[in-house]
């Protein structure tokens, strides 16, 4: 029997989630509850084996709840369930097994329900020892990017990345030809890249210096980029940054 707690500040929608789990074969609903500090109590007092919880919660954000649970000798598995499917690859950095997006249908529930199953029982964390993620990880300089694209995670090879720039409330992410948003922000990125081939010319871009097509002198000492994309967008590069790029490129 898989033991669940449903989390979301919305009524309909934990209603409507904690139905279409009860009706999973194996699936018990041990409680249903709107913010974290219920959910962190029910889960400390329960030992759920799962919680599906909504991101955007009142006063607390799904994210930092579920760091909060790797915290416990017992840390439930986690499925967050929203509305919002910009915060993908942040829901798997706090170990979460899967992400759906509301509306909810029975059938990508019953997946979520059945790869709880393929994972099995969360592990605890024997006594007397440090749990793991107590606080979250420091990223790790990798050789791929993860983003996530229709309900898939898309792995980018550093060295296709031409810059990153950011628009409204997410991170671009521009190949030749593709843009991919992810929830990254852009000191974020440059820290997983760690690579000095990437610079920041100005606070809104990252750009791999690979990928420099030309350099405009500018006014003030300062320079403009042309970046080799199909577009040939322009970047700015502030004063600042403009002797960290001299020197990158020794001009």
């Amino acid at each position: 029997m898989i033991r669940v707690l449903v989390v979301d500040d919305e009524p309909l929608a934990r209603d409507e989630l904690s139905y279409l789990l009860g009706r999973q074969d194996g699936v018990q609903v041990v409680g249903a509850v709107g913010d974290g500090a219920a959910a962190l109590e029910i889960v400390r007092r329960e030992e759920p084996d799962v919680v599906f919880m909504d991101i955007e919660l009142h006063g607390e954000n799904g994210l930092e709840v579920a760091r909060r649970f790797l915290t416990l000798p017992r840390p439930p598995r986690v499925v967050f369930a929203t509305a919002y499917d910009q915060y993908a690859l942040e829901a798997f950095a706090v170990k979460a097994l899967d992400y759906i997006v509301k509306p909810f249908t029975e059938v990508r529930v019953a997946e979520a329900v059945e790869r709880l199953r393929e994972a099995g029982p969360p592990a605890r964390v024997p006594a007397g020892t440090t749990p793991r993620f107590a606080s979250p990880p420091s990223a790790p300089r990798v050789r791929r990017i993860a983003v996530e694209e229709n309900e898939r995670i898309i792995l980018l090879d550093p060295d296709d990345i031409i810059f990153a720039t950011r628009e409204d409330r997410s991170t671009v992410i521009r190949t030749a030809g593709r843009a991919y948003r992810t929830g990254q922000s852009l000191q974020e990125l440059e820290a997983r890249l760690g690579d000095d081939a990437f610079f920041r010319p100005h606070r809104g871009f990252l750009v791999n210096l690979r990928h420099v097509a030309e350099i405009h002198p500018w006014f003030n000492g300062a320079y403009e980029l042309v970046m080799a994309d199909q577009e040939r967008t322009r970047v700015p590069v502030s004063r600042q940054a403009a002797r960290r790029l001299r020197e990158l490129l020794q001009f």
